[in-house]
């Protein structure tokens, strides 16, 4: 058991799952679900994506020894998909709790893609997927499919930072064997 807690993708991992889950409940709690779409929102989950995908490149990097570009990125990869796993998690378990949060959550999403299209130049390159959006039952979002959904296409949003810090890593990973 202290193994698996001591690995540096679990404890990183959940740690940034929890997080993400506790800055959730405090907005659903609150009501204030519209602040989920707003920029503090997305840059402070980022921001606990980063640091905790650094916490855990600098475990790995204490390796005396050339650590492989793919473990940088395999791992990175895993600390990404266990803490929106668990993010979205705590999603499927407050739509169970209050059943009207998704249709409060599609309200906002489509007032911001009203926003979006309004700013946008070429208006009919987003105007389809908008309406399929508006066409769609917040029920839809509810669910093991959901859950994976939406731990897939957040992992893919931040796979650019787990690419980016583990090459640093690698970096320094192999300065450091080659300076001694």
């Amino acid at each position: 058991m202290h193994k698996i807690i001591n690995n540096p993708v679990i404890k990183y991992g959940v740690l940034a799952g929890v997080i993400l889950a506790l800055l959730k409940v405090v907005i659903y709690v609150s009501g204030n679900t519209h602040l989920r779409f707003e920029g503090a929102y997305t840059f402070g989950s980022s921001a606990v994506i980063i640091i905790s995908l650094v916490m855990c490149m600098v475990s790995i990097g204490k390796q005396d020894r050339v650590v492989p570009y793919s473990t940088f990125l395999l791992n990175g990869f895993l600390v990404i998909l266990i803490g929106l796993f668990l993010s979205g998690l705590t999603d499927q378990i407050s739509f169970a709790v209050k059943p009207s949060l998704p249709s409060e959550i599609k309200e906002v999403t489509m007032l911001k893609m009203d926003e979006v299209q309004d700013v946008m130049k070429d208006n009919d390159a987003i105007a389809k997927p908008i309406e399929e959006f508006k066409k769609s039952n917040p029920k839809e979002m509810v669910g093991l499919p959901a859950l994976l959904q939406f731990v897939a296409n957040t992992a893919l949003l931040n796979i650019i930072w787990v690419f980016a810090i583990a090459l640093i890593f690698w970096i320094q990973s192999r300065k450091k064997i080659r300076a001694v």
